[in-house]
């Protein structure tokens, strides 16, 4: 009985498109480098844990984007992401492949992306809270540390214009919102003992 190879180089050809061009696929950490003209050049060490924390937990849930270069590959967008895997000791992580990308692209990707706001973070956190979820389970979900899962639980005791401040943004976030309270416990109490000294 003869075998017939002849489709080999058909399926060959497939495999080989499969590592080629753009789409999702599962590489290498180590194959992959920083673009040197990346826009953002810091990296915060503790947001980086954090968000190594979290890619324990759930894992990577938007995959960092690259190009292929000289056998290798350069990001486009995700860095945080990889340095995060790199931390981890991950060896393969899932990625998007775009060589139809130019480093105009990570400019784009930096300004336009929008983090959420400490309104949104507190909703879903509340969310979570009231649904039964623990503050220290939400914190390692999260990869944060339960202080500030804590901060954002404590918007809803908090008197409505503060939280109607922050809803509407003229308070940026919840360490200002934090102070803000403070100082309105303290005013509270001394309008207190100045009532209490002329009475």
């Amino acid at each position: 009985m003869e075998l017939d190879f002849s489709g080999l180089t058909e399926i060959s050809s497939l495999l080989n498109a499969q590592e080629t061009g753009n789409g999702i696929r599962r590489v290498r950490v180590d194959s992959i480098q920083p673009d040197p003209n990346q826009p953002r050049k810091t990296f915060d060490e503790q947001s980086l844990s954090e968000l190594a924390q979290s890619i324990l937990s759930i894992g990577i849930i938007q995959p960092p984007v690259i190009r292929s270069c000289d056998g290798g590959y350069i990001l486009i967008s995700g860095e945080r992401r990889w340095r995060a895997a790199r931390q981890l000791g991950l060896e393969m992580i899932e990625v998007i492949v775009r060589d139809d990308l130019d480093a105009r692209a990570q400019l784009i990707e930096n300004i336009q992306r929008e983090a959420l706001s400490a309104w949104e973070i507190y909703r879903v956190i509340a969310g979570e809270l009231d649904a039964g979820t623990t503050q220290a389970d939400l914190a390692r979900a999260l990869g944060k540390s339960r202080a500030w899962v804590t901060a954002h639980a404590a918007i809803g005791k908090m008197p409505e214009r503060l939280v109607t401040a922050l809803r509407e943004k003229p308070v940026a976030g919840v360490t200002d919102l934090g102070q803000l309270h403070r100082l309105r416990r303290r005013q509270k109490w001394q309008k207190t003992c100045w009532i209490r000294q002329i009475t």
